[in-house]
């Protein structure tokens, strides 16, 4: 998973969350420094546990929440979940599964293999499961 905010200038970022755990918070030693005055240094933490990803309030001042909720344990997190931390608002978002240096290879495997490319077009524009009625 990873999680998508604006940054101060205005610039959406993204941050990938993975197998370790990462703080967030408006010290320099937090993985994601956030400058807004009411997140605290070290603010919430994430941390993969079993398969889910769960955030957890570092005793911060102003709270840590999730979907509007203001969380008290930790809590686990699924896409389209919104951590808010201060004024700063985070959407927890899948990660991609594949990048495009993977997709490109696989399509040129299928044209090697005889598909060709307006097949690979229509497939792409029109997925399988709308032809089925």
């Amino acid at each position: 998973m990873r999680l998508a905010y604006q940054t101060d200038d205005g610039l959406h970022a993204f941050l990938e969350i993975g197998d370790r755990p990462i703080v967030v918070g408006r010290s320099p030693e937090a993985d994601l420094v956030l400058a807004d005055e009411r997140v605290s240094r070290l603010h919430c933490g994430i941390r993969p546990d079993g398969g889910q990803f769960m955030v957890k309030d570092l005793g911060s001042r102003n709270g840590t929440y999730v979907n509007a909720m203001r969380i008290e344990t930790p809590t686990p997190l699924k896409p389209g979940d919104h951590i808010r931390i201060g004024s700063t608002l985070l959407l927890v978002e899948e990660k991609l599964a594949k990048g495009v240096e993977t997709i490109l290879h696989e399509i040129e495997e299928e044209m090697d293999h005889g598909k060709g490319y307006r097949t690979i077009l229509h497939e792409i524009v029109e997925p399988e499961d709308q032809h089925k009625e």
